[in-house]
């Protein structure tokens, strides 16, 4: 009988240490702050794909702290920062380079991706060109971005240029402010209310950079530039905004989206993503801005993405690593191209594949990559004080309130 109890007791506590050891193991829980937080539709949408990542990843809490702007983005990070707390996750949407993504990466605060590439050739391979060519510093990688930025140009409305008798797209500045002459002749004679093109705070950048490039030269760099290349530029830039009434100071990107879509503007600076946003009953194409010497320029790089938190918990970072591969997978990539209408950094989707399905995205994607001269986008390529001054105060200048001169200034001064 002792015998037997003792047994007894021995299968017990072989059956509660067994299903002890069978206990599930709390999931790993990270918070991805991110700037896909308003209430437009390819807003919802990535927050879906987000939301889709513990599908995949049951072992993986992902809690989205969703805000509504990059820039709004950068200031809770940097007030996170301020308290000594590291965020686990980021999504900068190409703001706050010279501030969070410098300060993290000065301070080790950023997670180095590059050992984690190294050793996963999958990973390896979905990671862009561009992203490596600009961001890679000294084998040191860290950030990634989930989609590319094709822009440096402009849709415009073929109907309307047919109407005002434009049968080329022009190949020079020259060109282009004979094409904005014959719009507003055009619009004036059938007394239509169509104006030529808008300048914005947000777009006016991509244009100045454009008109900024010297013949020969693949950057245009405001520290580069003399007095007398910027002053052309600028009187380039008056011209183009003389033909807007309002002078563009009162709009936003989405207003001038508006406009385009209700035909009150033939041409529409944005980016190969604002296909997506323009009406279908609408004929258009994009075109690259025209460059020097009857060259083209456009965009084609990628901004600071996603930033994994040096935490010192090796759970949470091995996490966070886990949700960049799963942003940069080939199936997710290919979602957001389809759902959201931007262009997938991973070179393993090709834009091609999408001709039918995507025209707009592939015709715009085509004339960029087809430009003679690519330019980083004016996030990358601006110190960001000087960008944010410069498009805070082109309507001073393009209306005469400041010169030409004390913008040049004020712009260098900036730091």
């Amino acid at each position: 009988m002792r015998r037997r109890a003792k047994i007894f007791i021995y299968v017990c506590c072989f059956l509660f240490l067994t299903g002890c050891g069978k206990k599930e193991k709390n999931p790993v829980e990270i918070t991805l702050i991110h700037g896909w937080g308003a209430v437009e539709e390819e807003h919802g949408r990535m927050r879906e794909i987000y939301d889709d990542f513990e599908k995949t990843h049951p072992n993986i809490r992902l809690n989205l702290k969703s805000m509504t702007s990059p820039q709004e983005v950068v200031s809770k990070v940097r007030n996170m920062l301020s308290v000594g707390e590291v965020p686990d996750l980021i999504f900068m949407g190409g703001y706050g380079k010279d501030s969070v993504y410098d300060f993290m990466v000065k301070k080790d605060k950023a997670l180095d991706l590059m050992p984690y590439i190294t050793e996963d050739e999958e990973f390896k391979e979905s990671i862009a060109p561009e992203i490596m060519s600009y961001w890679k510093k000294e084998d040191h990688l860290y950030t990634v971005s989930d989609v590319l930025l094709p822009a440096g140009g402009y849709w415009y409305n073929e109907e309307i240029f047919r109407e005002a008798g434009i049968t080329k797209i022009p190949e020079s500045w020259t060109e282009f402010l004979e094409v904005c002459q014959k719009i507003s002749e055009w619009a004036s004679k059938t007394k239509s209310d169509v104006i030529p093109i808008q300048i914005t705070q947000e777009n006016s950048a991509y244009l100045a950079d454009a008109l900024f490039l010297k013949e020969g030269e693949e950057r245009a760099i405001i520290e580069d530039l003399t007095y007398d290349q910027f002053y052309e530029a600028i009187q380039i830039m008056k011209q183009i905004n003389s033909y807007d009434a309002q002078s563009g100071i009162q709009y936003g990107y989405r207003d001038a989206e508006a406009m385009f879509n209700e035909e009150k503007a033939a041409m529409y600076i944005n980016g190969a993503w604002a296909g997506s946003l323009i009406s279908d009953k609408l004929s258009i194409n994009y075109a690259p801005f025209p460059g020097k010497d009857g060259k083209t320029s456009a965009c084609l790089s990628a901004c600071n993405g996603y930033i994994a938190g040096n935490t010192g918990d090796k759970e949470k970072m091995e996490a966070s690593i886990a949700f960049i591969k799963y942003i940069l997978s080939e199936e997710v990539q290919q979602r957001i191209l389809k759902e959201t209408g931007q262009m997938p950094s991973n070179p393993q989707i090709q834009i091609e594949q999408y001709k039918a399905e995507k025209p707009r995205l592939y015709q715009s994607v085509k004339a960029i990559r087809e430009a003679d001269w690519k330019l980083e986008v004016p996030s990358n390529q601006w110190p960001t004080l000087k960008l944010q001054y410069f498009q805070e105060n082109i309507f001073n200048v393009l209306q005469n309130n400041i010169t030409e001169k004390e913008f040049f200034e004020r712009i260098l001064m900036n730091e």
